[in-house]
């Protein structure tokens, strides 16, 4: 199963580019990242989860949900 995986900074800004790959578990975190959010299932994963993963600079995470920024 592929999932996609998201890291973001404090400021909700995502960090790098996305993952994608069939990891279920992240353990990882870089130092320069306050979490990580994920893993949402390729085949069930809502558009604004494939948006933000084609166009991460778009999109932030708040409150544990990627939001599109205005």
């Amino acid at each position: 199963m592929l999932n996609y995986w998201f890291l973001y900074r404090a400021d909700g800004t995502i960090y790098g580019a996305p993952y994608l790959g069939n990891a279920d578990e992240w353990t990882n975190i870089p130092p320069e990242c306050s979490g990580v959010l994920g893993p949402f299932d390729v085949a069930s994963a809502s558009e604004a989860v494939q948006d933000a993963y084609a166009h991460p600079e778009r999109y932030l995470v708040q409150n544990g949900q990627l939001v599109e920024q205005p």
